[in-house]
């Protein structure tokens, strides 16, 4: 008859090899969105950010010509992609697209968070457009959904690096 004693010791071995794992990855989706802070990993501008914007935004019905809503332009490339979002709206000449560093005051957020209305008073026509338009982000059938967004605010809060 075997004695227990070995079966124990690789119990007893297993359990700490289990203990001193390295824990779980946190998971990327929070809890709750952070508007202001830099919570989570670094985002990159150029692999995170400017890759969603140019699937999402640069459609034909939306910012992919010159003449677009907002004189807004999205191309395929991070370097002219990032030139915009730091650009003053010419339709509301007190609002950047991109305030690094504060996404609750970009145009970008507000827009994308269906919250254009808490754009100056002056600002007309960009208070009267949702992005996109005719289907607010918060019907879930956005082109840019919660996960999306919250990149984009991180991106921002962490101080818009064309990194």
């Amino acid at each position: 008859m075997r004695s227990p004693v070995p079966l124990a010791l690789l119990v007893t071995g297993l359990s700490v090899f289990a203990a001193c794992s390295d824990p779980p990855a946190p998971s990327s989706s929070s809890g709750g969105s952070s508007s202001s802070g830099s919570s989570g990993a670094p985002v990159s501008f150029k692999e995170d950010v400017a890759p969603l914007l140019a699937t999402s935004c640069a459609l034909a019905a939306c910012h992919s010509s010159k003449e677009s809503n907002l004189n807004f332009y999205i191309t395929y490339e991070p370097a002219q992609i990032y030139a915009e979002l730091m650009k003053t709206s010419p339709t509301c000449e007190t609002s950047k697209f991109v305030v690094p560093g504060k996404p609750a005051e970009s145009m970008v957020m507000l827009k994308m968070d269906n919250e254009q209305d808490k754009l100056p008073e002056r600002c007309g026509s960009a208070r009267r457009s949702e992005m996109p338009p005719g289907d607010p982000p918060k019907s879930g059938n956005a082109l840019l959904d919660k996960e999306d967004r919250d990149l984009v605010r991180r991106w921002i809060a962490q101080g818009a690096k064309d990194n």
